[in-house]
């Protein structure tokens, strides 16, 4: 519970809501629900930009406060990141590439059976309508290969005729112009041509079987067309190639399902070919593709054609010769790659080692500083380059010498100044305690040393006699050695009074007077 609490009270009020609507969201997607999930998914982007905002900050406070995570996230931004977008550039332009090849391929193979079809109609066309009968199995004939069961439809004046003979009625109403390309009839596809003026009217029609679709470009992979528009719910769409479709859903809004037809007969050069690398993935390439109706005039309707194959399948159809120079060329271009990448792994690696030479003298400049604040003064940074980091690191050595050698200075100074203290104690004691007795005229003594100690003297001691004797003087210089001479004369001048005068005078009274002179 504690756990969990802390958590709580990590997210927040906005990661709790984050959390909740992001599971009503993943039940209302899986479940079906589409209006409420995107609801769902649009009241989630407050709470997840507040909350990316929050990491960003939190990791700015706590990751990035290193020099050295800063410089990587600066190394990364500058060196990493364009070089990975590069890689994902060229990654998208050449799957898009292959992508446009693939269906070019496709296509381009298809287009050349339905221009077939299209030049037989037009050879027909431009025959005596008497020799047409005696020509169509010719023109079969030479384009069974590419349009295997082709079928003409021929209407002059003398009435409909067809080859061949058997080949089933079409009902092809009033309002068809000229034109080719595909046709869906009977839930198939079919390349045909018509061509039409006032006195003669050709149809030319060939299925597009399952075999004739796969073979459109050997060896690329699976190749199919299906039907995306259902124009009658009785009706399936159409599909030919190597590709199965299930319709769901309604009419208006179809949902199709499709399943790759890999084992439907012996059609050994449209598998998918093996792969020559763990990245030569297959990949689904769907391309729109219009196609006609016999009930409607003129009018097309939507379809795709569909091919699945691998990126070294499709270079392989692509360029399908050998030559020369190509080789050369292609040889040329991966070893500039190659060198382009030893060139960034050099340079991957000078940037690291600046790195750690940066980061390496910063760390131990604030490591150096986390001593000196704690008063280790002895710290010092090993010089290794004459740069200016090298510069940096010697300043600091050099302040840490000096801040040592001003401590023990400041040290010395401390110790002098608690003797000068002492000695000023002691001086202080040298001079007369009490006022001496004077009468009719008062003395004041005071007595202030310009620095702690200093040669300034002065004393008094009663004479026999009633006399006072006082001495006054002031030793050259200042200091210890002026106090020290001081201490001499004070000591010598007591000695010698009282040598001279061995009896004290006493005085008596207030009356008493003591006449003061210069010894």
């Amino acid at each position: 519970m504690s756990r969990v609490h802390a958590i709580v009270q990590r997210l927040g009020k906005v990661g709790i809501d984050f959390l909740i609507t992001l599971a009503l969201f993943l039940v209302f997607y899986f479940t079906g629900h589409g209006l409420i999930a995107t609801l769902c998914f649009l009241a989630l982007i407050p709470p997840a930009a507040i909350l990316a905002f929050r990491s960003l900050r939190s990791l700015r406070r706590n990751s990035l406060w290193s020099l050295r995570n800063r410089l990587l996230v600066v190394y990364g931004l500058i060196g990493v990141l364009p070089i990975l977008l590069l890689f994902v550039l060229v990654g998208i332009g050449a799957w898009g590439v292959m992508n446009e090849l693939a269906i070019y391929l496709a296509s381009s193979a298809l287009d050349r059976r339905l221009d077939s079809i299209n030049g037989a109609v037009e050879a027909l066309h431009r025959m005596p309508p008497d020799r047409r009968e005696l020509a169509a199995p010719e023109v079969a004939k030479a384009f069974s290969d590419t349009l295997p069961g082709i079928t003409f439809y021929f209407r002059d004046q003398t009435g409909l005729h067809r080859y061949p003979v058997g080949a089933p009625d079409i009902n092809l109403p009033a309002g068809w112009k000229n034109v080719n390309g595909l046709l869906v009839l009977q839930s198939r596809f079919y390349a045909w041509a018509h061509v039409i003026d006032h006195e003669n009217e050709i149809t030319g029609i060939a299925p597009l079987s399952d075999e004739t679709v796969e073979n459109l470009v050997p060896h690329l992979g699976l190749i199919a067309l299906v039907e995306t528009h259902r124009r009658d719910e009785k009706v399936r769409s159409a599909s030919s190639g190597s590709l199965s479709t299930t319709e769901t859903g309604s009419s208006e809004n179809p949902d199709y399902q499709f399943k790759l037809n890999q084992s439907s007969g012996p059609r050994g050069p449209n598998r998918i070919p093996p792969p020559v690398g763990r990245l030569d993935i297959p990949v689904f390439i769907p391309t729109t593709l219009q196609h006609f109706h016999l009930d409607t005039p003129g009018k097309t309707y939507p379809g795709l054609l569909l091919v699945y194959s691998r990126p070294s399948a499709v270079w392989r159809s692509f360029f399908s010769r050998s030559e020369v120079i190509r080789g050369v060329i292609f040889d040329v271009f991966i070893t500039i790659a190659i060198l382009f990448l030893l060139v960034e792994l050099v340079a991957v690696l000078i940037g690291m080692s600046l790195a750690r030479r940066i980061t390496g003298s910063v760390n131990q400049l604030y490591a150096g500083t986390r001593r000196v604040i704690h008063g280790d003064f002895r710290q010092r940074i090993p010089v290794r380059d004459r740069d200016q980091l090298g510069e940096l690191s010697q300043s600091f050595n050099q302040m840490t010498g000096n801040l040592e050698r001003l401590l023990v200075v400041e040290k010395e100074k401390e110790r002098l100044q608690t003797e000068l203290e002492i000695a000023r104690e002691v001086q202080s004691q040298l001079y007369p305690k009490e006022a001496p007795p004077t009468c009719g005229v008062k003395l004041t003594v005071r007595c202030d040393p310009a620095r702690m100690v200093s040669g300034d003297y002065y004393d008094y001691q009663e004479l026999a006699g009633r006399k006072l004797a006082f001495a006054i003087g002031d030793v050259a210089g200042k200091g210890i050695s002026a106090a020290l001479l001081m201490a001499t004369l004070h000591a010598s001048l007591r000695a010698q009074i009282s040598q001279d005068q061995p009896t004290q005078y006493q005085p008596n009274g207030e009356d008493d007077c003591t006449h003061s002179r210069a010894p």
